[in-house]
């Protein structure tokens, strides 16, 4: 997600060489689909991961597409790596909310001195057409 500064609206860390973390417990992009063109039919987000240890052995993810529910992810360490596939809406832009509700601190977890609430890390987006 290194490349998609222009489409995220909050909630999201810099981009850290292989990856963008969720930061809080909401974090949301706007893609605005008018202007695209092509434009494209779904989004995929791969290889998207949670913040999970031992101490905190599960992540949950809610995904809503314009305020409506699209989907509950559960990253745990059996599975640990999500594939977000998301269809897009035929009209207006598209803004998507991640919900990490359990968002926590390497800090609080003990692994290093980052004070932030990550929740799900963010790797590589796709557009479909």
């Amino acid at each position: 997600m290194g490349k998609s500064n222009p489409y995220l609206t909050s909630g999201f860390s810099g981009f850290e060489g292989s990856h963008r973390w969720t930061e809080g417990k909401e974090a949301s992009i706007t893609i605005p689909l008018k202007s695209m063109e092509p434009r494209p039919t779904s989004i995929s987000f791969l290889n998207t991961r949670g913040l999970i240890t031992d101490h905190h052995p599960q992540q949950n993810l809610t995904v809503k597409v314009n305020g409506k529910e699209h989907g509950h992810y559960v990253y745990n360490f059996g599975d640990n790596n999500h594939t977000i596939d998301i269809p897009l809406p035929k009209d207006g832009p598209a803004t998507i909310e991640f919900e990490t509700p359990n968002a926590i601190s390497p800090f609080d977890l003990e692994i290093n001195a980052d004070k932030r609430a990550l929740g799900i890390s963010f790797r590589e987006v796709q557009f479909h057409y």
